[in-house]
């Protein structure tokens, strides 16, 4: 594996760690203003922007502060990064 694929590996943890951190700073250095997110879990929300997934981490941190990502496989190929993660806490909020 070349040093490409390693620092796009680097940065998909450091994402992981921003969130498990609670570390909404760091996310300024990680994800790119016009960030979307995509996710099966909760479809309803809509976050087009780095801004709106830093509210909705805080919402998701308040519901549940316990709250982990947990990376189980992450693979990289040239510029591209799969990681296959599991989310555990105790819900406790809205």
């Amino acid at each position: 594996m070349g040093d490409l694929e390693e620092q796009n590996k680097s940065v998909v943890q450091r994402f992981g760690e921003a969130q498990n951190n609670r570390r909404l700073d760091l996310l300024d250095e990680l994800v790119a203003p016009d960030f979307v997110r995509h996710c099966q879990a909760t479809p309803w929300e809509l976050i087009r922007s780095r801004e709106d997934f830093k509210r909705f981490l805080q919402g998701d941190w308040a519901a549940v502060p316990d709250g982990r990502v947990s990376m189980r496989i992450l693979v990289a190929e040239a510029e591209h990064v799969a990681v296959y993660c599991t989310y555990a806490g105790t819900h406790t909020g809205q």
